[in-house]
């Protein structure tokens, strides 16, 4: 079992880590005044990183019990699916965060925005994203090692 594997603990962390990063993202966006006045994409972003949040936590949960009950994830059907949430997840925290970053270059660099209505909440809207941003590699590299994790149960030379 390598790093940030299913089942393991460092897995374990790596899902809790993203259920930490995806909610602060959410929740401070969902406190940043100005947020979906000004932009739809940032309630977007709210949905997504929220959605993360949960299915890392169940996932989390799910790696805990193999860790507990001291079993492999050796299911394909079982890596299978865990890739495709992974996958699906990532692209859709990925396309938000990136389509928020680019709202946030707008409001505060492009047209200072912020500058003009100084009750937004710009500093929010950045961290969020960079909140956003760290969730997503993290769901990134959860996807990779279930990617990594279901070549090894298909290979025919990994048994």
């Amino acid at each position: 079992m390598g790093f940030f594997m299913a089942g393991t603990w460092s897995g374990w962390a790596l899902r809790l880590s993203q259920v930490l990063f995806a909610a602060a993202s959410g929740f401070t966006m969902l406190n940043a005044y100005g947020n979906l006045a000004y932009s739809s994409v940032y309630g977007y972003l709210v949905l997504v990183m929220f959605l993360q949040s949960a299915s890392s936590l169940i996932q989390s949960g799910i790696y805990l019990y193999y860790i507990i009950a001291n079993k492999k994830i050796d299911s394909a059907l079982v890596a299978s699916i865990f890739l495709a949430v992974d996958s699906i997840i990532s692209l859709l925290s990925f396309s938000m965060a990136s389509a928020s970053a680019g709202v946030t270059v707008l409001f505060v660099s492009d047209m200072k925005i912020c500058r003009s209505f100084p009750e937004l909440s710009c500093g929010r809207f950045q961290l969020s994203v960079g909140f956003a941003f760290v969730a997503w590699s993290m769901e990134a590299t959860a996807a990779l090692s279930i990617f990594c994790l279901l070549v090894a149960l298909v290979s025919p030379h990994a048994h």
